[in-house]
């Protein structure tokens, strides 16, 4: 074979490999061929939500962290850990809602060390938590969970197949952890004849995710890819999405400026038909956004912060709820609106409890009602948004 004809071959297969990647026809899409299988069949609780026939309510949140600190401060002397002080305040809220979600910060490894008892270095990077943790966000309200984050490698492929199969056997809708190459890259919530999908992306993962293969990455992890957010979304709304939820874990840690990336990647979501964006990548809250497709606004809460967890830097424990009321139009179609934002406040220390989450309406005494208004008024500023 001639030298140029040599070359010319090598070329196409490098473009061919390259623009596989970057427009979704990767290995993933390959794998994919051939259908999808299911997640196990979620039981909702019929007590909860609204009594509308006509709505349905959906909460969403930030980050659920349960870092070392966390899980010291809640750890009983029988060495059990009692995270229900945490959320005590916010779980009637959440109980309103028909689907309550937010983003698991942590692997949930049963085989490996909890993050309060790893040393040196891995003390720092790498975030582990018990199965409590998840019990306790369930009787809390939460019944969805976003699972891609730049902690997904922590503990490599075990870790992953522990968290999902924990994930799945405590009934939470899921979706951003695969451990077949088969499962289907999205979630659907279905309830009163609304038909809600949800996606979840990672823009970009911790160095741990190199304790898994390349192919482990493929069709484990959930990527932030142009072309697998068109295919996910598209395959999404082939099973029946009427309305797109999708959270991506992007974005600069601990500052409230949104980047230009951060706004082109809302871009491409809109364009390629997500109706909602949330982000859940900052320990802080950013502002909401929004962009339109085809004269209809697709709305984006850039960062919702860090809603459970502990940090010594208080704006870092300002966070909200976002809660959405999804109806019909007249002709049929969907419509949410902008939603309202619930101010949320992690207070280090409440009656008798460590790493409390206090929403806006807790009763309280007046010095205790004076700091937390502070608090509530900016992360309004923060959200940019009116009381």
């Amino acid at each position: 074979m001639k030298q140029p004809i040599k070359i010319f071959l090598l070329k196409l297969i490098v473009c061919l490999i390259f623009g596989g990647v970057l427009w979704g026809n990767s290995i993933i899409s390959d794998l994919r061929d051939g259908g999808f299988s299911g997640q196990p069949e979620i039981v909702d609780d019929p007590n909860r939500g609204t009594d509308d026939p006509d709505s349905i309510t959906i909460m969403l949140t930030g980050n659920l962290f349960c870092d070392r600190r966390l899980q010291k401060r809640v750890r009983t002397e029988s060495g059990d850990f009692d995270f229900a002080g945490t959320l005590e305040f916010v779980s009637p809220l959440l109980k309103e809602a028909d689907l309550a979600v937010g983003n698991l910060e942590t692997s949930i490894s049963p085989s490996n060390p909890y993050s309060m008892d790893l040393e040196g270095e891995d003390r720092k990077t790498l975030s582990n938590s018990p199965v409590s943790f998840l019990e306790a966000l369930k009787d809390a309200g939460f019944n969805g969970l976003m699972l891609s984050s730049a902690r997904n490698g922590d503990f490599g492929k075990v870790g992953i197949q522990e968290t999902l199969n924990v994930v799945n056997e405590v009934g939470f809708y899921n979706t951003g952890l695969y451990d077949s190459k088969r499962t289907r890259h999205f979630f659907i919530f279905e309830k009163k004849g609304f038909k809600i999908g949800f996606l979840s992306y990672t823009g970009e993962f911790n160095d741990s995710v190199n304790n898994l293969t390349y192919e482990e990455q493929e069709y484990m992890l959930s990527r932030l890819d142009t072309g697998a957010v068109i295919d996910d979304i598209n395959d999404a709304r082939k099973a029946g999405a009427e309305y797109v939820i999708v959270y991506v874990n992007k974005g600069p840690m601990r500052s409230t400026e949104v980047t230009d990336s951060q706004k082109e990647t809302l871009r491409m979501m809109a364009a390629a038909g997500a109706d909602y964006v949330i982000g859940s990548q900052g320990y802080v809250l950013q502002r909401t956004g929004s962009v339109k497709r085809n004269g209809v606004r697709v709305r984006c809460a850039y960062s919702l912060g860090s809603f459970t967890g502990y940090r010594n830097d208080k704006t870092t424990r300002e966070s909200a709820i976002l809660r959405l009321k999804i109806s019909r139009n007249e002709d049929g179609s969907i419509k949410a609106g902008k939603g309202k934002f619930i101010p949320c406040y992690l207070s280090e220390t409440w009656r008798g409890k460590n790493c409390v989450i206090i929403p806006e309406g807790t009763k309280c005494g007046d010095k205790a009602k004076a700091m937390l208004d502070k608090h509530y008024e900016n992360i309004r500023n923060s959200l940019e948004i009116a009381k």
